[in-house]
């Protein structure tokens, strides 16, 4: 039997890790005790939605958000990479700060619809950022390196996977955790008082 050669087998690896956590997101998401609110009915257009028909559009929403700030990173990285001729790390680090800023934005307003505060909310994103950016960075580095010599478009790809999977957590659990749905609240509330005006 032959041996698998070391790069392949760390991409296998890679993507299979990348999977696994992706299926544990989506079932810590459905996880009804871990919900902020989680026994109150949500309200959406009249028709009322049980947590885990809401937790699953929320997961929806963010994948689909990710998918919009994973072509602008993926855009972005071509052009400097590409076009502009770049060094990979620098193309990487600039394409993955524009893909956040898009990303969080959306998911904030639309997908999570969290009123809390915006500075603390960005700080709480740039924390995880600052460990991230120089992990993904470093395994960017020596992926794509001599010593491996992978494609840049593969480890971008399974790096926006394990970025899309821990981000989804953290934004879940720890940016927005408690304050899931407030800007409905809010929203619904002044709509209330303008109507008793």
């Amino acid at each position: 039997m032959t041996k698998l050669p070391n790069a392949l087998r760390s991409g296998v690896f890679f993507f299979a890790f990348a999977l696994f956590m992706s299926a544990k997101a989506f079932a810590l998401a459905q996880q009804p005790l871990l919900c902020y609110n989680s026994f109150m009915p949500y309200i959406s257009g009249g028709v009322i939605m049980t947590d885990k028909k809401k937790e699953l559009i929320r997961t929806l929403k963010f994948v689909l958000f990710s998918i919009s700030a994973g072509v602008i990173q993926v855009i972005s990285f071509t052009l400097m990479e590409e076009v502009w001729h770049l060094t990979h790390w620098l193309s990487y680090l600039v394409a993955l700060i524009l893909s956040v800023v898009w990303n969080f934005t959306l998911n904030r307003k639309f997908t999570f619809y969290s009123a809390n505060n915006v500075p603390i909310a960005m700080l709480k994103v740039a924390a995880f950022y600052l460990a991230f950016t120089p992990l993904s960075t470093w395994w960017t580095a020596v992926l794509t390196g001599d010593g491996f010599l992978w494609n840049e478009y593969l480890v971008l790809i399974l790096t926006m996977l394990i970025n899309f999977v821990t981000e989804y957590l953290y934004d879940r659990f720890i940016v927005f955790g408690k304050s899931i749905d407030t800007a409905k609240k809010t929203e619904n509330n002044e709509k209330a008082t303008e109507v008793q005006i």
